[in-house]
């Protein structure tokens, strides 16, 4: 089978909507989990320097 790749243009309208949900959500989400990692760095007593 031979696909072209074609490009897919989003209404300016849905691309907000898109890019709204991915900062309320994924944005906050790696954070917590980033907070979450140095915290429990910090707590088990290992250096990584």
């Amino acid at each position: 089978m031979n696909e072209e790749k074609k490009e897919i243009t989003l209404p300016r309208e849905v691309q907000r909507q898109m890019m709204k949900f991915f900062l309320s959500t994924s944005i906050p989400r790696i954070k917590r989990e980033k907070e979450l990692l140095l915290s429990e760095n910090k707590t088990d007593g290992s250096s990584e320097e």
